[in-house]
């Protein structure tokens, strides 16, 4: 890859007011000098620390802002008897997009952050250029016999953690990283290293400055994503326009069998302006524990102004 200046490690924090608090993003270059804008999305229950080690490796020419979803990180959470939904990202990231003032954009999302990435880019076909998807094909989809039954229980999920409604525990640092990676153990395995990134902004100090609380809503746990089974999510997804590069980690997380993912490759490589998909070595959070792996392939999207009819498949490990 040819020699760019990176990315300034300093980083502005930007807040963006909404009904119900504000949102907390992270801001790195300059909105006034770069027109190559990034919003950047993070995976369930992670929050916009899940790029701290991915995006000072990348082009100092971009204008990347790493947004924390409600509920996560150090953004605001949702009043009390409002559920978390997808739809209520979607919304906000409505909100956070007109707030900037963008017309055209990038999304670069991590897991669910891509699944998001993926409903707006069909929402809003013409405002998005370009989608990098993190370890994440499509969005989830359950066998229509399936839905009634997966909805009621999320929504017994999120009762019940609403009703709990106590103070979170606090712990000492050691312990608080060590619940962060068992947490995540069945995505794979999280270092020590990226979990310190995840809770800068997803744990606090007490008062006491005696131990750290995690910052994130409990109710996330039961977020009540959309329901949808296969057929109806491919008829959604078939708004989608703009240029797809999805970079898949090998020991990553598989939601669905792949005759189901092949289908949806198939309506990218049909539907978008070009479409990749490059395997990489590595686990779920391939992007924040070894950046370098999937840093070739994001920073030529960048660059790259990917032709139409573009074949759909690529491994990772030939470097080009």
């Amino acid at each position: 890859m040819k020699s760019v200046n990176k990315m300034p490690k300093h980083y502005m924090e930007i807040e963006i007011p909404v009904p119900y608090g504000l949102l907390k993003a992270k801001a790195w270059g300059d909105p006034n000098r770069h027109t190559n804008k990034i919003i950047a999305l993070h995976g369930w229950q992670d929050n916009a620390g899940s790029f701290d080690t991915l995006i000072p490796l990348l082009p100092e020419s971009l204008y990347i802002v790493a947004l924390d979803f409600p509920g996560h990180g150090l953004s605001s959470h949702l009043l009390d008897g409002c559920p978390y939904h997808d739809l209520v990202f979607l919304m906000d990231l409505k909100r956070v997009v007109d707030h900037l003032k963008w017309s055209e954009f990038t999304i670069l999302g991590h897991s669910m952050g891509a699944a998001i990435g993926l409903f707006y880019s069909c929402l809003y076909p013409k405002n998005v250029t370009k989608l990098i998807a993190l370890d994440m094909v499509k969005p989830l989809s359950f066998p229509g016999h399936e839905l009634a039954k997966r909805t009621g229980d999320c929504i017994n999920a999120f009762l019940t953690l609403e009703q709990k409604n106590s103070k979170p525990p606090v712990y000492d640092e050691e312990t608080a990283i060590n619940k962060l990676i068992d947490a995540h153990a069945i995505y794979g395995q999280l270092t020590r290293e990226a979990a310190q990134c995840l809770l800068k902004r997803g744990s606090k100090e007490t008062a006491d400055r005696k131990g750290k609380y995690f910052t994130r809503d409990n109710r996330i746990k039961a977020v009540l994503f959309q329901r949808m089974d296969s057929n109806a999510l491919y008829n959604y997804l078939e708004s989608i326009e703009c240029h797809l590069i999805i970079i898949k980690a090998k020991n990553g997380v598989k939601l669905d069998p792949q005759e189901v993912n092949d289908r949806f490759i198939e309506l990218y490589i049909r539907k978008c302006k070009s479409f990749k998909l490059i395997q990489v070595e590595g686990q779920h959070h391939v992007h924040l524990i070894s950046p370098e792996t999937v840093l070739p392939f994001v920073a030529k999207a960048f660059s790259d102004s990917l032709t139409n009819g573009c074949n759909g498949y690529q491994n990772g490990n030939n470097g080009n």
